[in-house]
């Protein structure tokens, strides 16, 4: 199915100028771009990955606004960037991050969402294209700035690229059409976002994961963007990845 492309003056690169007005210029953020993999554009079943924002990334190029939203751009095109995350080095530990050894199947966020992909793959009946299950779905997060060797932004990092970070999801969910949306952030976290989805429901409930009170919950909303069923539910570690995983297949089911 052939993308939507969209004007000009609202392109990424445009976008991502303005993002570079939010930049604290220390020379060790982190940028991220949204990635799509090489099969996923030609699929008739997009599956969408939308967490909070990266611990650790590389950078974009700072020089100037031109040249960040230029290298932007240039990123969001380029479904080769999974290869950095899915080939393995000669010891098996994956690389990414300037070489830094970084293995996705050992990561709940990537392991969990992984076996909801899988399993809402058997559900329609549909075979992916790729062997390797991230080269067929797109990933984003909320949050496109970070601290650059771990973390997540603090209060103030978040609220400086708010504005900005909610276009840049809007133009990433209406190019990429997805039909199935999965956002590992937890209600809280998407709320800020909530203006960019339609008939968004908070189940009013918080998972905990420890203590006295201690429950399932996984997940905490949902939404719709046009056709495309969104699950909001709560970061995954700590979790147990079975219940969670058909938590989450049973939501998108509903």
């Amino acid at each position: 199915m052939k993308m939507q492309q969209k004007d000009k003056d609202t392109c990424l690169r445009s976008l991502y100028e303005e993002l570079y007005g939010s930049l604290q210029k220390t020379g060790t953020e982190a940028h991220f771009v949204a990635m799509c993999g090489p099969e996923y554009r030609q699929s008739c079943f997009r599956f969408m990955l939308i967490g909070r924002s990266t611990n650790g990334w590389k950078s974009l190029n700072t020089e100037s606004p031109e040249m960040f939203g230029a290298d932007a751009q240039s990123q969001f095109d380029d479904s080769g960037r999974w290869d950095s995350l899915i080939e393995s080095s000669e010891n098996g530990v994956l690389k990414a991050r300037d070489n830094k050894a970084y293995c996705p199947s050992i990561i709940p966020f990537w392991s969990y969402a992984g076996g909801v992909f899988e399993n809402l793959c058997k559900l329609a009946d549909y075979k992916p294209s790729c062997s390797h299950w991230m080269k067929n779905i797109a990933w984003s997060n909320l949050y496109k700035i970070a601290p650059g060797e771990e973390g997540n932004p603090n209060e103030e990092l978040m609220a400086s690229q708010l504005p900005v970070c909610r276009k840049i999801l809007q133009y990433e969910l209406e190019v990429l059409q997805p039909t199935h949306v999965l956002i590992l952030a937890g209600y809280d976290y998407f709320k800020p976002f909530a203006s960019v989805f339609e008939q968004c429901r908070d189940k009013g409930e918080r998972n905990i994961m420890s203590g006295q009170h201690k429950n399932e919950v996984f997940v905490e909303g949902t939404a719709c963007f046009g056709n495309a069923k969104v699950v909001i539910a709560c970061r995954p570690e700590y979790r147990q990845k079975d219940a969670f995983v058909e938590q989450v297949v049973r939501e998108f089911q509903s």
